[in-house]
């Protein structure tokens, strides 16, 4: 009775022992998933940075974008002061015009009263016409030109409000660039505070493993210690 006995502690022990050798296997496996868990998290917060630094990357482009617009706003409001003046020029050009042919009216009224002098005046006169007629069509050619110029000048002047208005749109889209910028920089922020939070996660899986682990050594240790406690109370029992 007394041997059934010790061979029953004996193997208490030995089962204690084991199953504190499994409470140590499993320690290192949650270290060791606590471990893997940290570096997931590394990787996740080491993800949230180059999403944050593309985020300002982005940010800088929609700056960038931003300026181009402001410079094609600025380059379209001179060609629409060009086209302006352009136009003015134009209206001075057709204004000379006039006055050259109402100088030409003048010259062919001039003639004909020189016709009305005299035959001889007459002659002279038909001259004076001619060259007045000559005059005159030469002022309608300058005032045709100077409308020609003055039309040009209306067409530049669209032309530029359109170059303004497609700046003011290159505005706009850089604008909302830069906003969609900002907002990738805010995710990328919240990625990185995400992969912080899990790396502390895993640094604390780790420490519990760690925890288990030692449990597991003392629960071993204490199998070991039975063991040979029951050991020598066989052997102790056999010599009495």
């Amino acid at each position: 009775m007394y041997l059934v006995r010790k061979i029953n502690f004996t193997d208490n022990g030995q089962r204690t022992t084991d199953n504190g050798q499994r409470t140590t296997d499993n320690g290192q496996r949650t270290t060791d998933n606590g471990q893997r868990t940290t570096d997931n998290g590394q990787r996740t917060t080491d993800n949230g940075q180059r999403t944050t630094d593309n985020g300002q990357r982005t940010t800088d482009n929609g700056q960038r974008t931003t300026d181009n617009g402001q410079r094609t706003t600025d380059n379209g409001q001179r060609t629409t002061d060009n086209g302006q003046r352009t136009t003015d020029n134009g209206q001075r050009t057709t204004d000379n015009g006039q006055r050259t042919t109402d100088n030409g009216q003048r010259t062919t009224d001039n003639g004909q009263r020189t016709t009305d002098n005299g035959q001889r005046t007459t002659d002279n006169g038909q001259r004076t016409t001619d060259n007045g007629q000559r005059t005159t069509d030469n002022g309608q050619r300058t005032t045709d030109n100077g409308q020609r110029t003055t039309d040009n000048g209306q067409r530049t002047t669209d032309n530029g409000q359109r170059t303004t208005d497609n700046g003011q749109r290159t505005t706009d889209n850089g604008q909302r660039t830069t906003d969609n910028g900002q907002r990738t920089t805010d995710n990328g922020q919240r990625t990185t505070d995400n992969g912080q939070r899990t790396t502390d996660n895993g640094q604390r899986t780790t420490d519990n493993g760690q925890r288990t682990t030692d449990n597991g050594q003392r629960t071993t240790d204490n199998g070991q210690r039975k063991a040979r406690f029951n050991l020598k109370l066989i052997l102790n029992l056999r010599l009495y």
